[in-house]
C-alpha cells in the first residue's frame, strides 16, 4: 500500500461591493409619485448588465473572477477569422468525460447565428428542439415554460457578454459543467434613501436634496478548468 491521501485546499471566493447612488431634488421627490420604483428599475436593469459583465470577463481583482478569464483549457480554432463545424466538435472533446454530464454552453447571440449559418456543412444539426438561445442562468431551469436550443446535446445560454467578434484571441464560446462556477450573492443589493444631503460649497448645510443609495455584494469564482473557443 501507498499513502493516497487527497491535498485539501480551501477555496476563497471574495465578495466586492457594487455600488450606486442617485441625488434628486426634495421637490422631483414630491411631484413624481413613482419616481424611487423608477429607479429601482433602473438600478435592477444595472446590476444585470454589471453581473452578465463581470461572471464572464471580471479580472477577480476587486470585482468577480470570471468564467472566461478563468478558463484554463482553451481550443483554438482551424481558422483565427472563421468558424467551422469542427470547431465546435473539437471544444466539445476538449471538455473532460466527468464534466459532460451536466455541462452546458455560453455564448453570445453572434456566435449562435454564426453556427445556425453553418447550415450547409451541417450546422443546423448542432441544435436540437428550437434555435431560441435559453436566457435563463446555467443551470437553472426556464421560468417561461418554453424550451431553449441544445448545442450538441447540452443546454445553449445566451451570454451577451462574451466575445462575438471572430478574431484572434477572442474566447467566443463556453462548454463546462457549471456546477463548479461558484457564484456569491453576500447580501443581496438593497436600496436606501438619504434623507437629507449635505454639500461643502453650502458650509456642510442642506442642499435641498435627498438620494438613492445602492449597495451589495457579489462575487464569482471558477472552481475547475472549462472550455472556450477562439
Amino acid at each position: 500500500m501507498t499513502d493516497a491521501s487527497p491535498t485539501l485546499a480551501q477555496p476563497i471566493v471574495s465578495t466586492e461591493m457594487a455600488r450606486a447612488f442617485v441625488p434628486f431634488s426634495i421637490e422631483v421627490g414630491q411631484d413624481w409619485a413613482s419616481f424611487q420604483s423608477e429607479m429601482v428599475g433602473l438600478f435592477t436593469d444595472a446590476k444585470d448588465v454589471l453581473e452578465a459583465t463581470k461572471f464572464a470577463l471580471g479580472s477577480g481583482t476587486n470585482e468577480p473572477f470570471g468564467v472566461i478569464t478563468g478558463a484554463t483549457t482553451v481550443f483554438t480554432a482551424s481558422n483565427t477569422n472563421s468558424l467551422f463545424v469542427a470547431d465546435l466538435y473539437g471544444v466539445h472533446n476538449a471538455l473532460g468525460p466527468r464534466f459532460r454530464a451536466n455541462a452546458s454552453w455560453t455564448l453570445n447571440n453572434a456566435v449562435a447565428d454564426r453556427i445556425r449559418q453553418l447550415s450547409t456543412a451541417g450546422g443546423a444539426d448542432l441544435w436540437a428542439q428550437n434555435l431560441r438561445l435559453r436566457t435563463a442562468a446555467p443551470g437553472l431551469p426556464m421560468t417561461d415554460g418554453r424550451t431553449g436550443a441544445d448545442l450538441l446535446g447540452h443546454p445553449a445560454y445566451e451570454a451577451s457578454a462574451q466575445s462575438g467578434t471572430f478574431t484572434t484571441g477572442q474566447l467566443i464560446a463556453v462548454c463546462g459543467d457549471f456546477r463548479y462556477f461558484q457564484i456569491a450573492d453576500r447580501v443581496g443589493m438593497n436600496v436606501e434613501v438619504v434623507p437629507t444631503l449635505f454639500g461643502a460649497a453650502q458650509g456642510n448645510l442642506p442642499t435641498g436634496q435627498r438620494g438613492l443609495s445602492l449597495g451589495g455584494g457579489l462575487a464569482a469564482r471558477c472552481s475547475t478548468p472549462t472550455h472556450s473557443e477562439r
